[in-house]
């Protein structure tokens, strides 16, 4: 996800689940110099949706932030292969589980929920 910040905004932003990292929220600035032939990544592609930017919505993302990043990075066939999503009860964690794990698209997908998009 590509996101922006009043705090900060001569900045934009990538929230990823990456293999090394898990869910990390890195600055675009260090993520460029990355990105390109026979880097890391061989290029960045984004697609931009609309959608009502609700102070609720923000309240939600940032709520979502706070408990996706430092996650770690999870795929294996047993997760492809699930029909539904596995939710534990757990008071401190309003959003997810503490031992969620993500992998990329499965993160977006997450957050799109939690925000009302999909």
């Amino acid at each position: 996800m590509v996101l922006k910040f009043d705090t900060d905004q001569n900045e934009v932003y990538l929230v990823e689940a990456t293999g090394n990292l898990g869910v990390a929220l890195n600055k675009w600035s260090y993520l460029r110099e990355h990105i390109g032939a026979g880097k890391f990544y061989a290029k960045c592609v984004f697609r931009h949706i609309n959608f009502d930017r609700s102070d609720n919505m923000v309240d939600n993302l940032e709520k979502f932030l706070k408990e996706a990043v430092g996650l770690k990075y999870g795929l294996g066939s047993k997760k492809l292969m699930r029909r539904e999503t596995l939710r534990k009860e757990d008071a401190s964690r309003d959003l997810i589980d503490e031992e969620r794990t993500f992998f990329c698209s499965e993160l977006v997908a997450k957050a799109f929920k939690v925000l009302g998009i999909m």
